[in-house]
């Protein structure tokens, strides 16, 4: 893959999905044929590492920019996919559906309110941060308003 990696962004991701998916089909084989959970657990585990590994390998810089926002280079869909990993992670799931499960019906009105905040967030929000120049929402508040408090 030679030029830059934003360049390349489109076959980097789909080599990564279709790796993943392997990885995946890989374990169900594993699973099936007997290997035990233990060995397929440590195996989800090393693969994890390595592949994080990998992708920082891969796309290493020494600028902080390129380090915090990919030089600014990303495009909007990419970055739309990232936030939502990033928003909706594992854990808000198994938070979510504890809340609904301990909380009942009524306790649906997070979720709505949690995919809510999560459009706003997108909408409202992201533009002014790059508009700024920020990385963070307390860095974009101390940024706009003054001061380091935000950022404390």
């Amino acid at each position: 893959m030679n030029g830059r990696f934003i360049d390349n962004l489109t076959k980097v991701y789909g080599i990564y999905t279709g790796g993943f998916i392997c990885f995946i089909l890989l374990m169900a084989l594993l699973e099936y044929f007997g290997v035990s959970a233990a060995t397929i657990g440590i195996l989800f585990v090393a693969f994890t590492i390595v592949i994080y590994a990998l992708i920082g390998w891969l796309s290493r810089t020494m600028q902080v920019d390129a380090y915090y926002v990919a030089g600014r280079e990303v495009p909007a869909v990419y970055n739309g996919m990232a936030t939502a990993a990033d928003w909706m992670s594992g854990a808000s799931f198994v938070a979510l559906a504890g809340g609904i499960y301990f909380g009942g019906y009524g306790y649906l009105a997070f979720v709505v309110g949690w995919t809510g905040g999560y459009v706003l967030v997108n909408s409202l929000m992201a533009p002014y941060l790059r508009k700024f120049g920020c990385y963070t929402v307390p860095d974009f508040i101390g940024t706009r308003y003054g001061g380091n408090f935000a950022r404390f």
